[in-house]
């Protein structure tokens, strides 16, 4: 499993590559994302990439989906996701828009 430096995992999102192009509003979806990310990864001990791609978490940055039916016109989220997988993503989405 991938091992995060605790001091830089809140903000090791802002390394990812195109962070900077993004809006604040993006940013902080992002950073919720990429923590609902982590977290599942983790908790199914698979790498990050293996839940959902840079590319797709990005889009879901940038689009901010609000509902499952939104969410799932977005390339990259994985079809069989559970709904209760699908309402953590929202609510991170929703975390992120609410900064």
């Amino acid at each position: 499993s991938v091992e995060w430096n605790t001091d830089d995992a809140g903000n090791a999102f802002l390394k990812m590559k195109g962070a900077r192009d993004l809006t604040r509003r993006e940013l902080a979806v992002l950073r919720e994302v990429v923590q609902w990310r982590d977290r599942v990864a983790a908790s199914l001990d698979r790498a990050t990439f293996r839940v959902m791609g840079n590319e797709t978490v990005f889009d879901i940055a940038r689009l901010a989906p609000t509902t499952a039916g939104a969410l799932s016109k977005i390339k990259g989220v994985p079809r069989g996701m559970s709904e209760s997988r699908l309402a953590e993503l929202l609510a991170a989405v929703q975390r992120g828009l609410d900064v």
